[in-house]
């Protein structure tokens, strides 16, 4: 059974709800809600590397069909699950455009100076 509160907090994670799961089993009003996302191969892409640590939900992206019109020479290209808002915000901090989005990733588009300096 999916409980409004839920839907709510997917909605707004996740821009919809598509990749939120639920489940009300031992749910209360303080349980937390976490939104799934599937792995960055379901959507074609090439997972690389985790960005910029290994311990960090984005990663950086491979060549495919599905990057081709978003690959360029001078930067590198990463993506974070859609509803990663706060790892998408912190790399667009750090210098990231938002080129597009593949099934439940957002690809950014980190200048290759930038994306240097954080590997480093």
């Amino acid at each position: 059974m999916i409980l409004g509160r839920e839907l709510l907090l997917c909605m707004l994670a996740a821009g919809g709800v598509a990749g939120c799961s639920f489940s009300s089993e031992g749910m209360d009003a303080a349980t937390p809600v976490s939104a799934t996302y599937t792995a960055p191969e379901a959507s074609g892409l090439v997972a690389v590397r985790p960005y910029p640590t290994v311990n960090d939900v984005c990663q950086v992206i491979g060549e495919s069909e599905a990057t081709a019109n978003f690959l360029d020479h001078t930067a590198t290209l990463i993506g974070c699950p859609v509803h990663e808002v706060g790892a998408i915000a912190d790399r667009m901090a750090e210098g990231a455009v938002k080129v597009g989005q593949v099934g439940s990733w957002v690809l950014l588009s980190i200048p290759d100076e930038t994306a240097d300096d954080k590997l480093s």
